[in-house]
């Protein structure tokens, strides 16, 4: 009796698909990476108001006269404003890529796509949501360790890709 991952070896044979390599998926992971910081920080302008700008301006150059509180208070809500837009930012991006496209920009670049490991189709709207968040969150809580559970697994699945029942193969 085949295993589980052999099936889906063999239904990817029969495709004529192969699984994604190891470095192509973390160099499409850094080329995403470059991307969504580069956005954000085109729409910073637009995610902290004017006025928090000026405000952490003229503290900065007015370091002498600077009360504490106040500084502590601007820079700890534009950070917060940063951080949550980033978060939302990234989620969105990942889904929509996933769920249009199949594909990042990064994995667009390298020939890669993500599919739905039964039908071997495009990901479902709720996988391509969970993969998306669960990457988002894994990325900044591990810094992207969890792709190690590639190495291990014969599917070359990472946390998220068994979390959400997609593989990333060669276009």
């Amino acid at each position: 009796m085949a295993n589980k991952y052999e099936l889906i070896l063999e239904k990817l044979e029969k495709e004529e698909k192969s699984l994604a390599s190891f470095e192509k998926r973390i160099t499409a992971y850094i080329i995403d990476l470059f991307i969504i910081w580069f956005a954000c920080a085109i729409f910073l302008p637009f995610v902290i108001d004017k006025d928090t700008l000026i405000r952490l301006r003229e503290l900065i150059y007015e370091y002498e006269t600077i009360d504490p509180d106040n500084l502590y208070t601007t820079i700890t809500s534009s950070f917060v404003k940063f951080i949550v837009f980033l978060f939302i930012f990234q989620t969105v991006y990942y889904f929509i890529c996933f769920y249009y496209c199949s594909a990042t920009i990064g994995m667009y670049i390298l020939k890669i796509k993500t599919i739905d490991n039964e039908s071997l189709d495009s990901p479902n709207i709720i996988s391509s949501f969970l993969k998306a968040l669960i990457i988002t969150m894994m990325s900044w809580i591990l810094q992207g360790i969890l792709f190690l559970f590639a190495l291990a697994n014969p599917l070359r699945m990472t946390f998220a890709d068994m979390f959400s029942n997609t593989l990333v193969v060669n276009n």
